[in-house]
């Protein structure tokens, strides 16, 4: 049985070479990203920037796999969000 197209939202990273999605509250890596119909060379663009990516998963060892078929430009930063930005009033 076939996944069914999902999507992910975090920041693109590079670690050792391989494209990776990370959590854009706390840079924990969600999945590692695999181009689909397209060159990887095409996820350096988005390093750094919070994105929409649109594909298929899979789970192998560890983190998931995830099959890009898309990427959306949320933002062109990726920070962390502080905790202490409430205002007290």
């Amino acid at each position: 049985k076939a996944a069914a197209g999902a999507s992910l939202s975090g920041c693109v990273d590079e670690k050792e070479g391989h494209y990776i999605l990370v959590d854009n509250r706390n840079l924990n890596p969600v999945a590692d990203l695999e181009a689909d119909g397209f060159p990887t060379e095409g996820f350096a663009k988005h390093v750094g920037h919070n994105v929409t990516v649109r594909g298929t998963t899979s789970s192998g060892s560890g983190r998931p796999v995830f099959k890009v078929r898309s990427i959306e430009t949320l933002s062109e930063t990726c920070a962390p969000t502080p905790q202490s930005d409430k205002k007290q009033l």
